[in-house]
C-alpha cells in the first residue's frame, strides 16, 4: 500500500519553538537580575565614597561581591543567547526538512521503507527534492501563466467597456462620464501590466524548474549505474501526478521471458495519445538511422528485405503478397560499429508500434545514448514509439532501464535529450558506454575529446589535394627559405586595444576557412584534464571554430562537479598560469548564452559572465562581435 512519505507524527518545529520561548525567558531574567546586581553595586561603592573608614571595607567588599554576581549572571545570559542562535538554526533546519516532507506528501506516494529512505540517505534525498522543488516551481509557474491570462481577458473587457462608453460620447456628449471612461481605461492598463508581471514570473519560474531538472539529472548521472537506476525507478513510479507515467504504469505487464517477435498491442492508449505534446518537426540536428542495406546486412544478423512501398517478394514459391511493408515496423538492427549518429523523433502524434530492442550488444568503442526512465516491468513498445531506436536494459536488480538513440558525441546526445524532454519525458539525461558496459560520463567524453583530437591531426586539411601529405607544417622557415609572414590571431600582448572592426580584422586572415585552418591542437591539449574524479567537462582546446559560452570558476586543478554546483556541461581550459578555467555550455548566439548566464547565476555563480573562444584561445568579445560581422556562421564552431 502507497502512503503519503510523511508518516510521522512529531512535530519538531513545536518542541524547537518552546525551547526557544523557555530559553529566552531565561536570558531576559539573568540581564535583568544581572542589571539590579549591578545597579547594587553602585549603590554600594558610593556609600563606601561618604561612608567612615570601619564602614568604608565592608561596603567595598560587598560592592565587589555584587559585581561579581552581575558579571556571572551576563556570562550565563550569553550563554543563553548562544543557545537561542543554536535553536534558531535547527529551527531553520526543521523547517527546510518540513517544507521537503510537505513536497515529497504533494508530489509522491511512497512506501514507509522507500521515505525512510529519501528522508535519510543523501543522493536519495537531493534527486527526491531536486525532481520535487521543479515540479512545485513548474506547478508555480502553470498558476502564474493562467493568472495572467485571467488578468489580460479582464483587461480586454475593460477596455471595451471604455471604448463603448466613448462611442456613446458622440451620441450622448452631456450625459458622457469622463473620469469613469478615464477609471476604465486606467483599470485595463494596470491589468495588463499586472499580466506582464505574473508572464515574467511565469518564465522566470519555469527557467528554476528546468535548471533543478537538469540538477537531478546531473546527481543520476554522477551516482553508480545501478544506484541511479534504482532512484529513477522508484521516484518515476511514486510520481502523483504524471501522465505520461500513468499510462506507463498501466501498460507496463510482467516481464516476458524473451522478446515479443510480433509488435504488442495495447488496447487502450487514448490517454498516451493525447498527452499535451508540444508540435516539434524531426530533429534535423540528428540524423536519423542511415539505410540498410538489403544485400549486405551487419555481420551475424539474419538479412530482412526491406522496400518502401514495394510489395514483398514470397521466398516460399508461393504468389507474391502484394502488401507494402511498413518501414517503422521493420525492427532495429544493432550496427558493429557506431559511425553516425542514430536517433529519430517522428512529429507529434506520429507513433509506430516497434518492439523495444531488449539487452541488445551495443557498437564497440564509445557510445553515448539518453535514459528515458527506468521501471520494474517492461513496458510495451507503443509507449515509446515516438522515437527510433529504443531499447532496454535488464539491471541486476530485476529493473528495467529505457534509452534511446546511439550517439557518437555527447553533444548530439545532449540536444537530443532536450528534444526527447519536450515530449513530456522529463526525467531524460545522457549516459555513455564503453564497449557495451555503462562507464562514467566525465570518462566517456574524455575519451571521446582523445579520439577526436587524435581524427583531427590525422585528417587532411580543407580543399587540400588528394597527393599532398597530411603532416602539420612546420612553423620554423628553412635557413634557406625567406620566412613566411606568420598568420596572426590575436592582436599583439604590446599592442593597445582597439574597438575599430577595420583594424581587429587587420590582424586575421581574408577568409574564414583560413582561420579555421590555422587550428592545430597539441597532442597534449586535453592531458592536463585527465584526472580522476574530475567533474566531466570538454576541454575548449579541442574545439574549432567561434563560440560563447559563461565562465563559471577557476580553480588550480580539476575539481569535483559538487564544487561547481552541479552545473553541467562543462567546458575547461588550462590558463597561462596553470590554473583551469571552467565556463559552461557551447553557443553561436549571445541570447542562448545570455539564458545559460542567468541559470548559473541562479545556481549560485553570482560573477558568471559570458567569453568568446576561437580555435581553442580566448579572445575579447570585442574580436568575436567584429568577426562575426565579417565571415558570419562560416566562423562559428560545430557544437
Amino acid at each position: 500500500t502507497l502512503v503519503p512519505a510523511d508518516t510521522g507524527k512529531f512535530d519538531e518545529l513545536v518542541l524547537l519553538n518552546e525551547r526557544s520561548s523557555q530559553v529566552s525567558r531565561e536570558k531576559d531574567v539573568l540581564m535583568r537580575t544581572a542589571a539590579e546586581r549591578e545597579d547594587r553595586a553602585t549603590a554600594l561603592q558610593n556609600s563606601a565614597v561618604e561612608a567612615k573608614r570601619k564602614e568604608r571595607e565592608g561596603l567595598e567588599k560587598m560592592a565587589l561581591v555584587e559585581r561579581n554576581a552581575a558579571d556571572s549572571l551576563r556570562r550565563e545570559a550569553q550563554l543563553r543567547e548562544a543557545e537561542l542562535l543554536q535553536i534558531e538554526a535547527g529551527r531553520d533546519e526543521a523547517t527546510r526538512r518540513a517544507q521537503q516532507r510537505e513536497r515529497l506528501m504533494k508530489f509522491y506516494y511512497l512506501t514507509p521503507d522507500e521515505g525512510s529512505i529519501v528522508l535519510s540517505d543523501p543522493d536519495a534525498s537531493r534527486y527526491f527534492q531536486a525532481r520535487a522543488l521543479a515540479m512545485q516551481q513548474a506547478e508555480a509557474a502553470d498558476e502564474a501563466a493562467n493568472a495572467a491570462r485571467g488578468n489580460k481577458e479582464v483587461a480586454a473587457l475593460v477596455r471595451n467597456s471604455a471604448l463603448e462608453a466613448r462611442r456613446a460620447m458622440v451620441n450622448d456628449p452631456n450625459g458622457a462620464n469622463l473620469d469613469q471612461i478615464s477609471r476604465l481605461e486606467m483599470r485595463a492598463g494596470e491589468l495588463l501590466a499586472r499580466a506582464d508581471s505574473l508572464e515574467q514570473v511565469s518564465a522566470r519560474l519555469r527557467k528554476a524548474s528546468d535548471v533543478n531538472l537538469q540538477q537531478a539529472s546531473v546527481m543520476l548521472q554522477g551516482m553508480d549505474p545501478v544506484r541511479s537506476t534504482e532512484l529513477q525507478a522508484m521516484e518515476m513510479r511514486a510520481r502523483r501526478a504524471d501522465a505520461t507515467l500513468a499510462t506507463l504504469r498501466r501498460d507496463a505487464g510482467p516481464a516476458p521471458a524473451t522478446p515479443p517477435p510480433t509488435p504488442v498491442t495495447v488496447s487502450d492508449t487514448t490517454a498516451l495519445a493525447q498527452r499535451n505534446e508540444p508540435a516539434l518537426p524531426i530533429a534535423a540536428a540528428i540524423p536519423a538511422a542511415p539505410a540498410m542495406s538489403t544485400t549486405a546486412p551487419p555481420a551475424g544478423v539474419a538479412a530482412v528485405p526491406v522496400t518502401s512501398g514495394e510489395p514483398a517478394t514470397s521466398t516460399t514459391g508461393t504468389a507474391p503478397s502484394t502488401t507494402p511493408i511498413d518501414p517503422d515496423m521493420v525492427p532495429f538492427r544493432m550496427p558493429d560499429e557506431l559511425v553516425t549518429d542514430i536517433f529519430e523523433l517522428r512529429p507529434a502524434g506520429v507513433r509506430a508500434d516497434v518492439p523495444i530492442l531488449m539487452d541488445q550488444p551495443l557498437p564497440d568503442g564509445i557510445v553515448f545514448k539518453v535514459q528515458i526512465g527506468a521501471f520494474r516491468k517492461p513496458v510495451p513498445g507503443e509507449v515509446f514509439s515516438d522515437m527510433t531506436p529504443v531499447m532496454g536494459e535488464t539491471v541486476g536488480t530485476g529493473l528495467v532501464r529505457y534509452t534511446a538513440g546511439l550517439f557518437t558525441g555527447f553533444q548530439q546526445a545532449a540536444q537530443a535529450k532536450d528534444k526527447v524532454r519536450s515530449r513530456g519525458y522529463n526525467d531524460a539525461f545522457v549516459v555513455a558506454y564503453r564497449n557495451g558496459e555503462r562507464i562514467p560520463l566525465g570518462e566517456a567524453m574524455r575519451s571521446a575529446s582523445a579520439g577526436a583530437l587524435a581524427a583531427e591531426r590525422t585528417a587532411p586539411a580543407p580543399n587540400a589535394p588528394a597527393t599532398l601529405s597530411t603532416a602539420p607544417v612546420a612553423t620554423v622557415p628553412s635557413p634557406r627559405q625567406e620566412p613566411a609572414a606568420p598568420v596572426v590571431i590575436a592582436a599583439p600582448a604590446t599592442a593597445a586595444p582597439s574597438t575599430d572592426p577595420a583594424v581587429i580584422l587587420a590582424n586575421y586572415p581574408a577568409t574564414a576557412e583560413e582561420v579555421l585552418a590555422t587550428f592545430t591542437p597539441t597532442p597534449e591539449a586535453t592531458t592536463y584534464y585527465n584526472v580522476p574524479g574530475a567533474a566531466p567537462a570538454r576541454q575548449v582546446e579541442t574545439i574549432m571554430g567561434l563560440f560563447f559560452t559563461v565562465q563559471v570558476g577557476v580553480y588550480s586543478r580539476p575539481v569535483p562537479l559538487d564544487k561547481l554546483f552541479n552545473i553541467t556541461p562543462l567546458n575547461s581550459e588550462r590558463t597561462e598560469t596553470a590554473k583551469v578555467r571552467y565556463t559552461t555550455g557551447i553557443y553561436t548566439d549571445m541570447a542562448s548564452a545570455r539564458d545559460r548566464r542567468e541559470q548559473a547565476i541562479a545556481l549560485g555563480v553570482k560573477d558568471a559572465f559570458i567569453t568568446a573562444y576561437l580555435n581553442g584561445k580566448r579572445i575579447p568579445m570585442r574580436e568575436a562581435d567584429a568577426l562575426i560581422t565579417k565571415f558570419g556562421p562560416a566562423i562559428m564552431a560545430r557544437p
